[in-house]
């Protein structure tokens, strides 16, 4: 009994072992290995790289302070860190403060409003940035942190100021006619 379980037990495994193999395609077998440099490649992927993470830990931060207060902060320094992770405000690499702007930047064709940014281009000719996009109800700031080619960057334009409500205009007091004093 004992030998005919094993049997079926490999006989399982190597049909598995075959199938599984099967499932790759011809062409993804036969792809040459490509040399690709390990510091460039973590450079530019938000989830390695320390700027990136930076940003994200901000951008938690910046979503942390809307809900309590309904508005942006005036400055990243109002920020306050979430659990025990630091909020440090300034480019690993650069050393420079991110430059945040709380009307956001604006391009044209993209309807996400740019926050938080990279004073300078350091990580292969980009930038990262806090942009903010609306949830599907069109209601509630979803922010991302994204990487901004320095080209498409100087697409960016300051936001227009918000409307403020228009009222109607009172009438202005008119003297009395022909009334003699």
């Amino acid at each position: 009994m004992r030998s005919r379980s094993s049997v079926a037990f490999w006989s399982g495994f190597v049909v598995l072992a075959f199938w599984i193999g099967g499932c790759a395609s011809p062409n993804s077998r036969q792809q040459p290995q490509t040399a690709i440099d390990p510091a460039k490649s973590v450079e530019l992927n938000s989830y390695l790289d320390p700027c990136a993470g930076r940003l994200q830990t901000i951008a938690g931060a910046l979503l942390d302070y809307y809900v309590l207060y309904h508005h942006w902060p005036a400055s990243l320094q109002e920020l306050r860190p979430i659990g025990n992770e630091p909020l440090e405000l300034t480019c690993p690499v650069s050393r420079q403060a991110y430059i945040y702007n709380r009307l956001g930047m604006v391009r044209p064709g993209d309807s996400r409003k740019l926050l938080v940014y990279d004073a300078t281009p350091v990580h292969q000719g980009t930038r990262w940035g806090i942009a903010l996009d609306r949830d599907l109800t069109g209601g509630n700031p979803v922010p991302d942190v994204i990487s901004i080619p320095e080209t498409q960057f100087r697409t960016y334009r300051p936001a227009p100021l918000p409307s403020l409500p228009q009222f109607p205009q009172r009438p202005t007091a008119q003297p009395p006619t022909g009334q003699q004093q």
